[in-house]
């Protein structure tokens, strides 16, 4: 009963964050040719991956991907045109040749099909879940990555459900 509650605490807990990072994203303006919010760049470029076997692609234009990056923490988020989402967040200073793995705390990756339901996340911080993503090109104006996460979805009966993204690639003009 007490390991139930700990892993439901910390889903809300992870929930809570990913909601935040993504409410700050989606209420306010991000576009190129305004000053917008500093730190907040939406780009023109894809994110793809493999998830499950089955290919998947952010929509290919400025409010297809976005990248924060505040305080040390950089955050990519990504949309399909059917709502599905990736959210991929890199702790530290990026530059090329960089690898962050979650193992040592310094990359999270959330996975939603339908980007309105919370209740179908995929983290890859909850217990057995794991990712890194490798940096090739990050200036003021490009990004470049590679990325892989295997995702875990805690569910309210005390099972959990496991989603693999592989071959992530991110190639975004900021």
């Amino acid at each position: 009963m007490l390991t139930l509650k700990i892993k439901i605490m910390k889903r809300n807990v992870l929930l809570i964050i990913s909601i935040t990072v993504a409410s700050m994203l989606l209420f306010s303006t991000c576009r190129k040719d305004d000053d917008g919010i500093p730190g907040v760049e939406a780009g023109s470029g894809k994110v793809t991956a493999t998830i499950n076997g089955q290919a998947w692609e952010s929509k290919d234009e400025v409010d297809g991907a976005v990248f924060l990056s505040t305080q040390g923490t950089n955050t990519l988020q990504a949309f399909t045109d059917d709502d599905a989402y990736i959210q991929l967040t890199m702790i530290g200073n990026l530059s090329a040749g960089t690898t962050l793995s979650g193992t040592a705390g310094l990359f999270q990756a959330l996975y939603r099909p339908e980007f309105m339901d919370a209740n179908a996340s995929y983290f890859s911080v909850a217990p057995g879940g794991s990712g890194e993503v490798n940096i090739s090109t990050f200036s003021n104006s490009k990004l470049v990555a590679t990325f892989e996460f295997v995702g875990i979805l805690n569910k309210a009966d005390g099972t959990t459900e496991e989603v693999n993204v592989t071959n992530g690639k991110i190639d975004l003009n900021l």
